[in-house]
C-alpha cells in the first residue's frame, strides 16, 4: 500500500506524516494536506490529467516486497484513486477508504465536507466520499473499532457510523424510517435474526388473529345486520350499526369483536417501538458481532472478509418475508 508519509505536498511542500488529514484526488490519486487542497481550490496536476505529466504514485510497499503481494493476481482490485492493491472482494480500499463498488470515483463531483458552491475554475474538485460518515477509523464503539464495524454494516456505513457515535456518546438513537416500515423484516435484511424472526412472528400472530377475527366473528354479526350489502359495504357503513349491535352484550362477549383494533394499536405500538430502538440495537448487534469474529486467532485477510460476509445485508430473506406479507394480507379477498 502506499505510505504518503515523508512525499512532500504538492502545494506546501511540507512532507507528509502519519497525523496528517491528508486528501487525494480521484483522477490521478495525488496527495495533499486537506486544508492545501481547500486553499488551492483544485488539483495542481489538473492540466495533465490523461498524460504522462499527471502525478505519478511511488513504488507501493506491495511493490517493493513482492512476497507481501496477492499470490493470485486474479485477486487484486486496484483502488482507482491510489493505485493500492485491495482484494477483490473488499469493499474500500485498505489505504485511502475509497468504496470499491460501482460508482467508486467521480472526478467531477464536488465538494468537500462543509465546501459550498461551483467547482473553480482550472479543473473539477474532486469528490471526497468518507465510507465512515466523518468518524475517526479509531474510534472505539465498546471495544470494536469504527473502521472494522464500517466493514460489518457495509455499504451504508456512511448513515450507520455517525449514528453509531451518537448512540455511544449519548445513549439515544436517530429515528430508522426504514425500520420503522418493515419493522421485523428490516431487522432480518440487517441480520439481526433473533429480534428479528422473533418481531416478524408477533406481526404475523397480531396480523392472523385480526383476519381470523373478521372472518369469523365479524361477517357472521355482519350478516344479521339488516339493510346490508357486504359485498359494497365500507367501514363506515357498518361499524357504527355493528358497534350498537353488540353494546348488548356482556363484557367477555363484545372482546373477540374488538381484537381487530387491540391488535392494530399493538402492532403501530411496535413499528415506533422498532423506529425509535432499532438503530440502538443495530449498534449493539454489529459490536457483538465485530468482537466475536476479532476475538478468532484468523489471518488478517480472513479475519477482514468475516467481517464483509458475516455482515451486510440479507437480500434474498427481504424478497420471502415482502411476498410472505402481501400473501398473508390480501388473503382474505380470495377466502
Amino acid at each position: 500500500m502506499i505510505d504518503y508519509t515523508g512525499i512532500p505536498c504538492p502545494v506546501c511542500g511540507k512532507e507528509f506524516t502519519s497525523q496528517d488529514d491528508i486528501v487525494v484526488c480521484p483522477e490521478c490519486g495525488a496527495p495533499y494536506h486537506r486544508e492545501c487542497y481547500l486553499k488551492e481550490g483544485h488539483c495542481v496536476y489538473a492540466d495533465a490529467h490523461g498524460t504522462d505529466g499527471a502525478w505519478k504514485p511511488p513504488h507501493s510497499h506491495q511493490e517493493d516486497n513482492p512476497s507481501e503481494q496477492p499470490e493470485d493476481t486474479q485477486r487484486v482490485k486496484p483502488c482507482p484513486r491510489c493505485g493500492v492493491k485491495n482484494y477483490k472482494d473488499a469493499l474500500f480500499c485498505d489505504k485511502c477508504g475509497l468504496p470499491l463498488t460501482s460508482n467508486e470515483a467521480r472526478p467531477g463531483g464536488y465538494p468537500f465536507p462543509g465546501q459550498q458552491g461551483q467547482p473553480p475554475m482550472g479543473g473539477p474538485v474532486p469528490f471526497v466520499f468518507d465510507p465512515l460518515g466523518g468518524v475517526n477509523p479509531n474510534e472505539d464503539f465498546d471495544g470494536a473499532a469504527a473502521s472494522d464495524v464500517a466493514k460489518y454494516v457495509g455499504p451504508n456505513a456512511p448513515y450507520f457510523l455517525p449514528v453509531f457515535k451518537r448512540v455511544k456518546s449519548t445513549g439515544k438513537g436517530k429515528f430508522n424510517f426504514s425500520a420503522f416500515l418493515f419493522t421485523g423484516g428490516w431487522m432480518l435484511y440487517r441480520k439481526q435474526y433473533k429480534y428479528g424472526i422473533l418481531i416478524t412472528l408477533l406481526l404475523v400472530a397480531l396480523t392472523v388473529a385480526s383476519l381470523m377475527t373478521q372472518l369469523f366473528v365479524w361477517e357472521p354479526l355482519l350478516e344479521t345486520l339488516p339493510n346490508l350489502n357486504l359485498s359494497t359495504a365500507t367501514p363506515i357503513d357498518y361499524i357504527p350499526a355493528m358497534l350498537d349491535k353488540i353494546s348488548d352484550l356482556g363484557f367477555w362477549e363484545q372482546l373477540p369483536y374488538y381484537i381487530p383494533f387491540i391488535t392494530t394499536i399493538f402492532s403501530w405500538s411496535l413499528r415506533f417501538f422498532v423506529g425509535f430502538q432499532g438503530n440502538r440495537l443495530y449498534y449493539h448487534h454489529c459490536v457483538s458481532q465485530v468482537k466475536k469474529i476479532n476475538a478468532t486467532s484468523a489471518p488478517e485477510e480472513t479475519r477482514l472478509k468475516s467481517l464483509q460476509t458475516s455482515g451486510g445485508v440479507n437480500i434474498p430473506l427481504a424478497i420471502c418475508l415482502l411476498v410472505s406479507y402481501m400473501i398473508i394480507s390480501y388473503l382474505p379477498l380470495f377466502l
